[in-house]
């Protein structure tokens, strides 16, 4: 992930849209033995990047309550961070909004295979290639 975002976003930013990169199973941020999850993995890259490129933002959904807390802390540090308490079906109109205007990333990688419709992202999809804007997946 940190070695793709640097290339992904040198190139999505001659758009010249805001970028929007979603983690949409983030988990705490990091994990037990203190290694980097996506979501910090994420933010570390686009904190060096962010002066380069366009706006980004950053936006994390968990599902587990008891891990939102932990995500929220881990995230303080990065002001184009945020994250959003819930699954990643139950925040798609949040993505889908800001579709219209944001070149859009969606770092999808569920902890099981639970939780990814497809027939879900049916919409943002269409959406997205109907305006003329970028999507990675």
């Amino acid at each position: 992930m940190g070695y793709y975002l640097e290339p992904y976003l040198a190139k999505v930013a001659t758009i010249g849209r805001p970028i929007l990169i979603v983690d949409g199973f983030a988990g705490p941020g990091k994990f037990g033995d203190g290694e980097l999850g996506s979501p910090l993995i994420i933010c570390a890259k686009v904190q060096g990047l962010i002066a380069r490129f366009s706006k980004i933002d950053v936006l994390c959904f968990e599902a587990e309550p008891e891990l939102v807390g932990v995500l929220e802390s881990n995230l303080s540090k990065f002001p184009f961070a945020s994250c959003k308490p819930g699954t990643f079906l139950q925040n798609l109109s949040s993505v889908d909004e800001k579709a219209a205007t944001h070149t859009v990333f969606l770092y999808l990688d569920p902890f099981t295979v639970e939780g990814l419709e497809w027939k879900a992202l049916d919409h943002i999809l269409a959406r997205i290639k109907n305006s003329g804007m970028s999507v990675e997946l």
